[in-house]
């Protein structure tokens, strides 16, 4: 397995992370509703692992990155899939790319084929922030947002509006 920050070492996985960064974003406006200018995402962690015969990995998530990815590079026939919450599977293809929330469980059970991945982990980035405002609603809280309010991509608000933007 290369470093966790390899997206860091090596220029060469400019274009991929851009390209991931680029699905992520789409994937935000269709699942969450985020403007473009509104929300952005960061690679935060980006290693390459190659699985041979008999390799797997144990059920875990990339908690707290708000979305995860598996690029395949290779996958020859009879290569594990990956597993979402032991009943979901994806059966790998070269060259295809696999996001998913970062706090769901996955595992990869042992192989027999090759696969070579490089997986990917991005946390949200808020370039505009309206201030928002909780208020009841037949019983239930909702937010409700104004976007005059600049706040950035300081990081000590990351925590509190991951649980507020999930």
């Amino acid at each position: 397995m290369s470093p966790w920050k390899s997206h860091l070492l090596n220029a060469k996985l400019g274009p991929l992370c851009q390209l991931v960064i680029q699905l992520a974003g789409e994937a935000s406006m269709l699942y969450w509703k985020a403007k473009p200018e509104d929300l952005q995402f960061k690679i935060w962690d980006c290693w390459a692992a190659i699985y041979e015969q008999a390799d797997f990995t144990q059920n875990h998530s990339h908690y707290p990155a708000d979305l995860s990815c598996v690029v395949y590079l290779e996958a020859q026939p009879g290569c594990a899939p990956i597993v979402f919450d032991n009943q979901t599977r994806y059966d790998p293809t070269p060259g295809s790319i696999v996001m998913f929330p970062g706090n769901l469980n996955h595992l990869v059970p042992k192989t027999e084929g090759k696969r070579t991945i490089i997986a990917i982990n991005l946390h949200k980035a808020f370039s505009r922030l309206a201030s928002y405002e909780l208020e009841a609603v037949s019983g239930v809280k909702t937010l409700r947002a104004s976007p005059s309010t600049q706040i950035g991509q300081k990081r000590f608000f990351l925590p509190m509006l991951r649980s507020l933007c999930l």
